[in-house]
């Protein structure tokens, strides 16, 4: 079994962009304590490369008129380079009238229905980052998807959908599971590559895994204070070819994306 760790590849990243000093607005409209945590981490990170972060943080009932504005007032402001809201959202604001109204030359993590249309055309430029991360862990590790199986649990705006699409342009054969998918366990053990982003802690054990499959866990969960992924570790460790770890897998790389995507959208070419 291999072990796919994020933070080589994450260092990659790293070694290919170029600190600038810019400013970010992050939106957290949020108590969910991976959310919280890992807005510590990368926040913490982005001041390694000159990025200051203005948070700006919201009780969970504001409502969506109230967001739209704050979101409307940073777009003009020449001070904020980027804008990017954490996730999730409360149940009562539409994701969709908040990535719209984020203008595309400050959307951080290519939420905007623009920039996520330009995946269907095969020309991303900003990518959302969790979504990217996989692609960056796969090219990194050389794991070819062209034709191979690949089996996508979760459909998020954020991760899901984008990440099928970018697998779909490297010419993989995706299928999506999501929470009405029947007979589950009978497509994930067709899967040469299975990726996991149901958001449910030690979710996925080997019931669900075709012995020598490649697991790409995104799940970031807490038992006890302690981060866990989807997939149960020790329960499939035996029988994979190769795995990601949780945590040290695609969550530094996300990170690294994110700031990469911050310095792109500073250099006032989006289009």
């Amino acid at each position: 079994m291999e072990i796919l760790s994020g933070k080589p590849v994450a260092q990659k990243i790293y070694e290919r962009i170029k600190p600038k000093p810019i400013k970010v607005a992050i939106l957290i409209i949020t108590d969910d304590m991976s959310a919280i945590t890992y807005l510590k981490s990368k926040v913490k990170k982005f001041s390694e490369f000159q990025i200051q972060s203005e948070i700006i943080s919201f009780d969970s009932n504001i409502s969506e008129k109230e967001l739209v504005l704050k979101i409307e007032e940073l777009n003009k402001r020449e001070d904020i380079n980027g804008i990017f809201v954490e996730m999730p959202l409360p149940k009562h604001i539409e994701p969709l009238n908040i990535f719209s109204k984020i203008s595309i030359s400050k959307d951080v993590e290519g939420l905007n229905p623009i920039n996520l249309g330009k995946i269907l055309y095969n020309q991303e430029f900003i990518v959302p980052s969790t979504a990217k991360a996989v692609i960056e862990l796969l090219d990194y590790y050389n794991i070819n998807v062209e034709g191979k199986n690949v089996v996508v649990i979760g459909r998020s705006i954020i991760v899901g959908k984008p990440l099928s699409l970018l697998l779909l342009n490297r010419n993989a054969t995706i299928t999506i599971c999501h929470s009405k998918t029947k007979n589950l366990k009978d497509i994930t053990r067709s899967a040469d590559i299975l990726i996991s982003a149901v958001g449910k802690a030690k979710f996925i054990t080997r019931e669900y895994i075709k012995e020598n499959s490649i697991i790409i866990d995104i799940g970031t969960n807490y038992i006890d204070n302690k981060l866990v992924g989807d997939v149960d570790f020790e329960d499939v460790k035996d029988i994979v070819k190769a795995i990601t770890p949780v945590p040290g897998g695609i969550g530094p790389i996300t990170t690294a994306i994110t700031i990469e995507n911050c310095l792109k959208i500073s250099s006032n070419y989006w289009l």
